[in-house]
């Protein structure tokens, strides 16, 4: 078959858009990582290489003879499925260049795999069986997951995962058997009457999302109360000083500004962390009057730390702890939501950070600051879940709180070792696994926690005030 312009010059043209999208996706998955995997323009790069790999077959001819080149080609591209599959975590950039490890297993095994070992294996029946119904597989998973996640309330146990994948998996047989297979059949729908079916569906989809905004999720008076998730998110910004003194994905320490910096007197405080250090500087600046914050999101309180979805943390880090040689700072809270970076070193920084900060202000007193509890897949949707309502004294269950109280119970290990103090914000909220999830501020009660665990207002205020009770005693 030819082509207007070659094979060899289409296939030039697909690198070159591939490259340019892969460069974007490697841009992006730093600054807006959401664009970036949602959208088509950092996606396409993908769907170009396999593209390439079709003109590059019809030209590159048969493979036949090179039997030991196939094998070998088609183990290393299992192998780098492998390695995706179990190697990369929700720390790594997605889609960036760690893509390609994926991407280029995918391309090998395609390319290479006829009559080989690895041929053979892929070509067992339950292996076909999975590819035939791997496109409902897709569209099913993500529905499933997550109206489990929603009704729960939280991560569902492997049990339940388990038995969801056994669901998932009859669905999409389903989907495959019965709307899959008969769409694909011409004499039963034309390409005109799955054109109509598509527009009917589209436009069926639209008007309910759009009704759905218009409602705020066809919400009751009294829901949007409990669910006011935007509401709060804005608030939070406000609260937390982004932009200045709270760096967003992809800022720079340029935007550190001069009003991040206090006097540095007897009671000042000087909170370094993420955005969940960055949710409790209001409550702090609330209670003290001389509050010097230098926070970020996704970078932990941290030196030497490289966080892989935040690759500025380091730099940032770094600007952070001139600022502790330079000010001196009388007490320094260091805080983060530490669960999401166990996966990595954080015991091993967290020593590191003490260290450094004993080295260049010595008369510094260091506090570690715990996690707060946290709720799936929001407080205010596990409140409306669980029919409670916006007043004084409301309980719940935390369903991470054992997670929580094993990382307090290092952090305190670590603390005693280094003879620095440490302060539980989950003891402040809970009594075992039952925590406070309302209180006030300015008249207004409101959820201590706007989404999974940063700190409200109310939230924020009310845990600065335990830790001035704690420092008085």
């Amino acid at each position: 078959m030819g082509y207007a312009f070659g094979e060899k010059k289409i296939i030039f043209i697909f690198a070159f858009l591939g490259c340019a999208s892969l460069f974007l996706a490697q841009l992006l998955s730093e600054i807006r990582p959401a664009f970036d995997f949602y959208l088509l323009p950092t996606r396409v790069w993908e769907l170009l290489a396999g593209s390439i790999l079709a003109f590059y077959s019809q030209l590159s001819g048969d493979q036949k003879n090179q039997r030991i080149f196939r094998e070998i080609g088609s183990l290393i591209g299992l192998l780098l499925i492998f390695y995706a599959i179990f190697g990369f975590d929700k720390f790594t950039p997605f889609p960036s260049l760690y893509t390609l490890i994926p991407v280029l297993g995918a391309l090998l095994i395609i390319y290479t795999s006829q009559k080989t070992i690895v041929g053979k294996l892929l070509s067992k029946r339950i292996f076909v069986g999975i590819g035939l119904i791997s496109y409902s597989l897709y569209l099913w998973h993500q529905p499933v997951f997550a109206f489990a996640r929603v009704k729960a309330g939280h991560e569902p146990d492997q049990v339940v995962l388990a038995l969801l994948v056994l669901i998932i998996s009859v669905l999409s047989y389903l989907s495959w058997k019965f709307v899959e297979i008969p769409f694909r059949d011409k004499r039963r729908f034309s390409q005109n009457k799955i054109f109509l079916f598509s527009v009917f569906g589209s436009l069926l989809f639209i008007s309910i999302g759009l009704i759905g905004q218009f409602t705020s999720g066809f919400l009751t008076k009294s829901q949007k109360a409990v669910l006011a998730y935007n509401e709060y998110q804005e608030e939070s910004k406000k609260i937390g000083r982004v932009g200045s003194c709270f760096l967003d994905v992809g800022d720079s320490i340029d935007l550190f500004n001069a009003s991040c910096i206090e006097d540095n007197s007897d009671d000042s405080i000087f909170i370094w962390g993420d955005s969940h250090a960055a949710a409790l500087s209001f409550g702090l600046r609330h209670i003290y009057k001389n509050v010097t914050q230098f926070t970020s999101t996704g970078c932990p309180p941290l030196m030497d730390e490289f966080v892989a979805s935040r690759p500025l943390c380091r730099d940032i880090n770094n600007y952070i702890g001139s600022q502790i040689k330079n000010l001196k700072p009388k007490n320094i809270f260091l805080y983060a939501n530490w669960g999401i970076y166990d996966a990595q070193h954080p015991l091993e920084s967290l020593n590191k950070t003490v260290d450094f900060i004993r080295l260049v202000s010595p008369s510094s007193k260091i506090t570690i600051l715990g996690g707060t509890p946290q709720f799936l897949p929001s407080l205010p949707t596990y409140m409306f879940l669980n029919h409670k309502n916006l007043k004084l004294g409301e309980v719940m269950p935390t369903y991470l709180y054992d997670h929580l109280t094993l990382m307090d119970q290092k952090w305190a290990a670590l603390a005693k070792q280094k003879k620095i103090d440490f302060f539980s914000t989950l003891k402040v909220f809970c009594q075992a696994n039952v925590c406070k999830v309302t209180a006030e501020y300015d008249g207004v009660i409101m959820p201590i926690i706007w989404d999974y665990g940063h700190l409200t207002a109310a939230g924020s205020v009310l845990l600065a005030n335990k830790i001035k009770l704690q420092k008085q005693q």
